[in-house]
């Protein structure tokens, strides 16, 4: 029986620094060149925990693109 990606976030016993660790350790295996991998952090900024590791464990790669798209657009008075 397979399992879906809510049922693994209500499983998870970690921290969210742990959980980024992981993300980062998992996309090594996946994502060849290491300028393309993402932070946890990067691709969720929600405060809540579940919520964070669901969007990072839906999160496509073609969203990280455009996510680093939008990134290197943004000038400093952007960020506020």
């Amino acid at each position: 029986m397979a399992i879906n990606i809510a049922q693994i976030v209500n499983a998870l016993r970690i921290s969210r620094s742990e959980f980024g660790r992981i993300f980062v350790q998992a996309q090594m295996a996946l994502v060849e060149n290491g300028d393309d991998r993402q932070p946890f952090e990067a691709v969720s900024h929600s405060g809540i925990d579940q919520k964070a590791f669901t969007e990072a464990l839906t999160c496509r790669p073609e969203t990280l693109s455009r996510f680093c798209e939008r990134r290197s657009r943004l000038s400093p008075t952007d960020v506020s």
